[in-house]
């Protein structure tokens, strides 16, 4: 908060020579430009503002001239109009943080979006009209995830470490899997986009396991989990179909990979159709295949 105690300091002193009010010598002070990390400031300095500031003059409310947009107040933390309502979904969306929750400026356009980061997570704030939306982890990306138990979109998705991408599998899994109706899980079009980005990395193996651990059962605790006989017969056979589909998926994804490559991703040398299409389509052979990572252990789903 340096930088605004810098600006509240400079509006004081234009209070001090003109006998302006504090809202009216704001307008005086430009905010401060961001660095190239932003500035940091707390949720509920935020959250004070949004309660304490009355509402900006109309042309200050952004630039829809067809419609009065959403009431919006000065912000002198984020150094632009903002929407009350548009903090108050801040406010929910990191209610696990709750008030101290430490925010930091990535970037901002005035009338259009500031983008804010907590942790790990990339919020946008929509400074035309109202709302936020979750961003793609990676910094400088604008494109939000398309599944929400993923954390990055799908581009990013296969630049991901293996371990990471088991993880968001793992998670994935267990926020679909809750149907009563095994056959209802198989199909899905995130397993498909997490095999994909799996097979381009070489996790193949590992994300499938997970996947399948955690959407459907652990083979070995299918009885354990269904007393119910027949109900336990549905879910092995959901289980072994899914299983043979992503095999399909991984396939034509490690045909498209090697076909597009046409060379060895480690000495250049010609990709061979037989060697490891599943897990390694872009490397010619074991000896310039990297070595897995370890795994983290499979997490409990509450």
């Amino acid at each position: 908060m340096t930088k605004d105690r810098k600006r509240k300091r400079a509006i004081r002193a234009v209070q001090e020579s003109t006998g302006q009010r504090y809202t009216q010598a704001s307008k005086c002070v430009s905010p401060p430009e961001p660095g190239p990390d932003g500035w940091t400031f707390r949720l509920s300095d935020l959250l004070h503002e949004c309660a304490t500031l009355p509402p900006a003059p109309a042309a200050e409310a952004g630039t829809n001239h067809y419609d009065p947009g959403p009431e919006v107040f000065q912000s002198h933390v984020l150094g632009a109009a903002v929407p009350y309502a548009t903090v108050l979904e801040l406010a929910g969306a990191l209610a696990k943080e709750a008030h101290p929750a430490q925010l930091t400026l990535e970037s901002l356009t005035p009338y259009e979006q500031a983008v804010v980061v907590c942790g790990e997570r990339r919020i946008a704030l929509d400074l035309n009209w109202s709302g936020v939306q979750e961003l793609c982890r990676r910094v400088g990306c604008d494109t939000p995830p398309y599944y929400t138990p993923l954390v990055v979109c799908d581009e990013h998705l296969r630049q991901c470490d293996v371990r990471s991408l088991v993880w968001m599998t793992r998670d994935c899994g267990y926020a679909v899997g809750q149907e009563e109706d095994p056959a209802r899980l198989e199909s899905l079009p995130e397993s498909d986009l997490l095999v994909q980005a799996a097979v381009e990395i070489g996790a193949y193996t590992e994300v499938v396991q997970a996947w399948l651990d955690t959407c459907f059962a652990p083979l070995n605790e299918i009885d354990d989990m269904l007393w119910d006989e027949d109900r336990a017969l549905a879910m092995r056979h959901s289980v072994e179909r899914e299983r043979l589909r992503l095999d399909r998926v991984a396939r034509k994804e490690g045909l498209r990979l090697r076909k597009e490559a046409g060379t060895c991703k480690a000495c250049d040398h010609e990709l061979h159709p037989g060697w490891d299409l599943l897990s390694h389509p872009l490397y010619c052979s074991r000896a310039c295949t990297p070595l897995p990572a370890p795994l983290p252990p499979l997490p409990v789903p509450f």
